[in-house]
């Protein structure tokens, strides 16, 4: 029995493409989290299913709702139950690194590079951190 379930399952992913055209287009969200990330959801192609759901579940969730996909990644959901939308975050800013910045991880992260400091800073009297920060301080 569990062989027939894996074929039928199996065809289903292989010919579900051909005239199969329906996206899931509309959301159920049950459970928003304290930080505005979506907990529990459901994927529906059409509004009524997505309502449908909502109202079956409404005991359980009271606060559940329905809402347009916004795509992307699940991970990158942000619900508000006040508007009753689902929005994706914002990417991320990625810090501003300075080329002092920049030569600092690479004198960290190159060996041969890192020896030379060490010598140099050894032969002109200072510590590593010493001659790093003055060479730092001469890039913007």
């Amino acid at each position: 029995m569990l062989v027939l379930r894996a074929v039928l399952l199996l065809m289903f992913c292989l010919f579900a493409g051909e005239g199969f055209t329906a996206e899931l287009a509309h959301l159920a969200i049950m459970k928003c989290g304290p930080t505005s990330r979506v907990e529990k959801y459901q994927n529906y192609s059409t509004k009524a299913e997505a309502d449908a759901h909502v109202a079956r579940v409404t005991s359980r969730f009271p606060s559940a709702y329905t809402a347009s996909h916004p795509g992307g990644n699940f991970a990158a959901w942000l619900c508000d139950p006040v508007t009753k939308t689902v929005v994706l975050s914002p990417p991320p800013v990625p810090p501003v690194q300075t080329d002092a910045d920049k030569a600092a991880a690479r004198i960290a992260a190159d060996a041969p590079l890192r020896g030379l400091v060490k010598a140099l800073a050894k032969k002109l009297n200072l510590t590593e951190q010493q001659l790093i920060d003055a060479i730092k301080a001469e890039l913007p």
